[in-house]
């Protein structure tokens, strides 16, 4: 089979065999969880004796998924070609548990290292477990049957046929509930459109990550809310974008609605896959103010040994002539040596740098100062725009309008004219 048609296979077909078997035998104990959850929660599972790390991942369709080097480093052997195969290794949840039905996957192109874990236990797995989600405590657990008094919170049903944890949220419809999503709500691409020609004031920034489920290295626009309801779901100060998932690489329709962890850091969450409920309580906590966010609205992602630029449509970056596409040549006179430097001139509070780019076969340079972080915007357009106090402003630096049109220390650009061509 080719890597195009065993891809979709994955991510359709191989799903439902993976589903339909009963997971965790009555007389297994339940996964270990390991808190608290930093990004995507994790759990502990045993292959060939040996401890391993998987991520909790409610929107994978497999069972199991391995990281290649985890294969490798255990034994193990793949079987088939192309982007996602077969392994033969047994995985169960306890020391001495029954392993988990096959087939079990590999993840070919994503790095163990990127994600901090040996693999993935998708909603397959999941669904046999109860699993408490306590983000304002700072844990996640999962246990046999529900608490005491939990059957009475508000409670939402779960499609019992579908591959990855799907609600049916009241007044909205399908909604996939993705604990690897780096949003609060990710949105398709005709949502995300709709929702940026219904709020012009709110200015768009980006983010980026790696997923199979996106073909790879993303990025992506998204903006920082002060609130965003979704059926009976209320957020504050979340990131909602445009969804990382590439209808290609998933081989399926990308879903209208996806929730991610953002989504659960004032709640307390039980799902219950068995009986098809997920229960959760009313908001609590202090809202979280986001911190590390991108302040510029470009990021540049490893694309054929070089670092391309994605510019967020009416961003500083653009406003400022930043163009999708430009490459990254160097940092202040360095030429970045991984995600980290890009992260760092684009988020890092106070910052101040220059970057190198090259377009066309020209070179320009770009100078900006980055502020102390992101405020988030509201929905709402304000009545009446306040005015910038200029005196803040430094010299040829001057304060831009933020999301929401008041004056922000944001960023200050100060784009610099095209120097000479670059001859290689």
């Amino acid at each position: 089979m080719t890597a195009k048609p065993r891809l979709l296979a994955f991510f359709a077909a191989l799903f439902l065999l993976a589903a339909c078997a009963p997971l965790v035998p009555e007389g297994d104990a339940p996964a270990l969880a390991l808190n608290p959850p930093d990004g995507m929660p994790m759990a502990t599972a045993f292959v060939k004796g040996n401890e391993v790390t998987f991520g909790a991942d409610t929107g994978n369709g497999a069972a199991v998924m391995f990281f290649p080097e985890t294969v490798e480093a255990l034994g193990g052997r793949m079987r088939g070609s192309g982007a996602v195969r077969e392994t033969n290794l047994d995985v169960s949840l306890s020391p001495r548990g029954e392993p988990l039905p096959g087939p079990h996957f590999v993840a070919m192109h994503a790095p163990a290292s990127f994600a901090n874990c040996d693999g993935l236990l998708g909603w397959p797995a999941l669904r046999q477990l109860i699993w408490n989600i306590d983000l304002p405590a700072g844990k996640h657990q999962f246990e046999r049957s529900l608490p005491p008094g939990v059957a009475g919170w508000k409670r939402i049903a779960i499609d019992p046929r579908a591959d990855i944890l799907t609600l049916l949220m009241p007044d909205v419809g399908r909604v996939t509930l993705d604990t690897g999503a780096p949003l609060a709500v990710c949105l398709s691409p005709g949502k995300w459109k709709a929702f940026k020609g219904a709020h012009p004031h709110i200015r768009p920034t980006v983010y980026w990550g790696y997923s199979p489920a996106a073909g790879g290295y993303y990025a992506r626009e998204c903006a920082y809310l002060a609130s965003y309801s979704l059926g009976p779901w209320t957020m504050k100060n979340v990131l909602v974008g445009e969804t990382f998932v590439s209808e290609k690489a998933w081989g399926a329709p990308v879903s209208g609605y996806m929730l991610g962890m953002g989504a659960l850091d004032r709640r307390t969450v039980w799902i219950d896959g068995k009986q098809g409920r997920l229960y959760y309580s009313r908001p609590h906590g202090e809202v979280p103010q986001l911190l590390g966010l991108n302040q510029v609205g470009v990021t540049f992602i490893p694309k054929n040994g070089h670092y391309v630029a994605f510019v967020a449509q009416g961003s500083l970056a653009e406003q400022s002539g930043v163009q999708s596409g430009d490459v990254l040549v160097t940092i202040n006179g360095k030429r970045p040596d991984g995600m980290l430097a890009v992260d760092h001139a684009t988020t890092q509070p106070g910052v101040s740098v220059e970057l190198c780019l090259r377009r066309n076969g020209q070179l320009h340079l770009v100078r900006w100062t980055l502020g102390e972080g992101l405020s988030p915007a509201p929905l709402q357009a304000p009545a009446a725009k306040l005015k910038s106090d200029d005196s803040a402003a430094a010299p040829g630096k001057p304060i831009l309008p933020a999301a929401d049109g008041t004056a922000s220390d944001t960023a200050a650009f100060a784009p610099a004219p095209a120097v000479a061509p670059f001859r290689s």
